[in-house]
């Protein structure tokens, strides 16, 4: 499953397991509400307390907040994100090429500048998810004629 130094329970795994099996990029309400149908006992502080666990144990990461709320992810390699100005989801993009070549100029850069040996980026865009951006433009286009 993964490395931690924490002991495991099924509330705990439920957790993780329900983080690892979305791509949507939770906030610790968005799992509650997924699990408390199907683990009653579990409570919102439990959710949080996991939650801070996996990013201690680098098993998850905090992709961003989003409305005052923190988004999660259990996919640690490192890759950029989009968050939607319309909709507020948070959608995984992938990494190209031009993207590591681009990282690794400004990551060599920094470190000659700073000193400083860096070892992980996080890299989050803002605009509009294609379903957001589709209706915008379906809707603009009815409104201009």
């Amino acid at each position: 499953m993964r490395a931690s130094r924490h002991y495991s329970s099924k509330k705990r795994d439920a957790v993780y397991e329900a983080l690892a099996s979305t791509k949507a990029h939770p906030t610790a309400e968005m799992l509650f509400r997924t699990l408390e149908k199907d683990h009653p006992g579990i409570s919102l502080s439990t959710v949080y307390r996991c939650l801070n666990e996996f990013c201690e144990d680098g098993s998850a990461v905090v992709v961003g907040t989003v409305d005052g709320s923190d988004r999660y992810d259990a996919c640690t390699v490192p890759h950029p994100h989009l968050v939607c100005s319309r909709c507020r989801s948070v959608t995984d993009l992938p990494v190209t090429d031009a993207l590591e070549r681009a990282v690794g100029a400004v990551t060599d850069e920094l470190e000659a500048l700073t000193g400083c040996e860096l070892s992980s980026w996080f890299l989050t865009f803002t605009g509009m998810c294609p379903a957001c951006a589709a209706e915008e433009h379906n809707i603009t286009s009815t409104e201009v004629c």
